[in-house]
């Protein structure tokens, strides 16, 4: 089956996401990193990721509740 590939870097790690049944998998790879270095970094900048999209997720939702009219406040 092919899929989606997602893909970026982020100072000398490679993120990259498959898709499979079960959803968007990670996985990380660096030429610079001992493998604890990068299961550590890759776990920080999952974190990261998903911090962000959720951040995004938020406002982009509180921006089409204030289109319908209505107001609506996001703190963090």
């Amino acid at each position: 089956m092919i899929g989606k590939l997602l893909t970026g870097m982020v100072e000398n790690l490679n993120m990259f996401f498959i898709e499979t049944d079960k959803g968007l998998v990670p996985y990380f790879e660096s030429d610079f990193l001992s493998p604890e270095e990068l299961q550590q970094r890759g776990e920080q900048s999952l974190a990261s990721l998903r911090s962000e999209y959720v951040r995004c997720a938020v406002h982009a939702m509180a921006e089409q509740i204030r289109a319908n009219g209505n107001d609506v406040t996001v703190t963090e």
